[in-house]
């Protein structure tokens, strides 16, 4: 018992440190793009959601195509090609002198961020039995928000500058991209040191690898077709299931590009108060994945993945009412709540109806599908600011997630 278990916790402390590095480095840059984008010309919402487009195309194209290489030759590869790549995108954001060069970056981003987290998830479910499948991946998720606690507090002090006695940081709006360079790099490190592939399953796989396994991996008519072949049945269950998940992201991602200006502009609170509020939420997400992933194994993953979106409804109900930066942390609890119990259990009922040799191809299938919601999610909010404000994008937000209520009844997969 004792040999098979720990090196699945290695390889869960090891995928789990990883992601959180790597988050970390996304969210340091966070809070300060408005910002910068001023430097270089920009700096409305439209310009900031059109960028976070840019970053969901890219993520939309790559997703797919790296879910399946993973699958043909080697997670842990892949998830390293991811975190070399999104690290390196720091030095574009360094040297930038137009907006244009901020849209490079994010394509760089998008492109490589889709390399990471789909292959991790693919790989911690290994040799993991359905009853505990929820309980890994939330931690995997529990991970990724923990790097939203410390990389939005962080760059907003690496921005706004700190003084605690004799320590001294001066703040500069290109310090969090070096951070951020450097964390990253830490993350390949620990990725290419300490992630192990010798516990995969050859029981739980089946043959559609093998009937590839002689030709061009990388052809684009062989993943189309594989992709086709893998997606879980019924096929619009599993469009249903990509509905509830995007709804989920679209809701946010309407607010947004004009919530971190009304932050800003209309309640005159600091980038350390916006760091502040991502960091509760981070909190709130990373405690709920870790200590609530589980509960889908014990009593269903509909009745969690419903639980769990009436709480982030209740996040888009109170965020109009909020006014000062503890007012946003107490808001921010319901969807840090509301995250901890719906993810975790989406992603474990995907894991349910998917073989394993198949799960990083449908996994970025799936992350691919749902970055199409990044793509027009962030210029809709943007528009939708600029031309009504806030309030309108706030009531926007609240239709679309509390519209995926009604899709999570029609949940119903059939078996592997």
């Amino acid at each position: 018992m004792d040999n098979k278990t720990n090196p699945q916790k290695s390889l869960l402390i090891s995928l789990a440190l990883a992601n959180a590095i790597a988050t970390t480095g996304f969210g340091i840059i966070f809070p300060i793009f408005p910002q910068l984008l001023a430097d270089v010309g920009g700096g409305n919402a439209l310009d900031l959601g059109t960028m976070a487009a840019a970053f969901g195309f890219a993520y939309f194209i790559a997703s797919p195509i790296f879910g399946n290489l993973a699958d043909y030759y080697n997670n842990k590869v892949i998830i390293l090609i991811g975190l070399i790549g999104f690290s390196t995108s720091n030095l574009v954001y360094i040297y930038a002198q137009t907006l244009w060069h901020f849209y490079i970056a994010r394509i760089i981003e998008g492109a490589f961020s889709s390399a990471i987290l789909p292959p991790s998830l693919a790989l911690i479910t290994r040799k993991v039995s359905k009853d505990n499948r929820a309980k890994l991946i939330g931690y995997i998720y529990s991970a990724n928000t923990f790097g939203l606690i410390v990389g939005p507090l962080l760059g907003g002090v690496l921005y706004d500058g700190l003084s605690l006695g004799s320590l001294i940081i001066t703040g500069s709006v290109y310090l969090p991209f070096w951070v951020s360079l450097t964390v990253g790099l830490l993350s390949f490190m620990v990725g290419y040191l300490f992630i192990s592939e010798e516990n995969s399953n050859p029981k739980e796989t089946n043959n559609s690898n093998q009937k590839i396994s002689k030709k061009n991996p990388s052809s684009l008519f062989l993943i189309i077709k594989r992709q086709i072949k893998v997606i879980p049945r019924p096929f619009l269950v599993f469009l249903i299931f990509i509905i509830v998940d995007t709804f989920g992201i679209l809701s946010w991602l309407l607010v947004s590009p004009g919530f971190i200006f009304y932050f800003y502009d209309e309640l005159f609170l600091s980038a350390s108060d916006f760091g502040y509020f991502v960091a509760g939420y981070g909190l709130f997400a990373a405690l709920g994945q870790a200590f609530l992933g589980n509960l889908s194994d014990k009593y269903g993953r509909k009745k969690i993945i419903f639980i769990g979106q009436i709480f982030s409804i209740l996040f888009y109900i109170f965020l109009p009412v909020g006014s000062i930066s503890w007012h946003f942390v107490l808001i921010s609890i319901f969807a840090g709540i509301g995250s901890g119990l719906r993810d975790p259990a989406l992603k474990a009922l995907l894991t349910d109806v998917t073989s394993e040799d198949s799960r990083a191809t449908v996994f970025g299938i799936e992350s691919g599908l749902i970055s199409i919601s990044q793509i027009f999610g962030p210029i809709l909010g943007g528009l939708f600011y600029e031309i009504y404000g806030i309030s309108f994008v706030f009531q926007v937000s609240l239709f679309v997630s509390s519209s995926s209520l009604l899709f999570i009844f029609f949940l119903n997969f059939k078996n592997v």
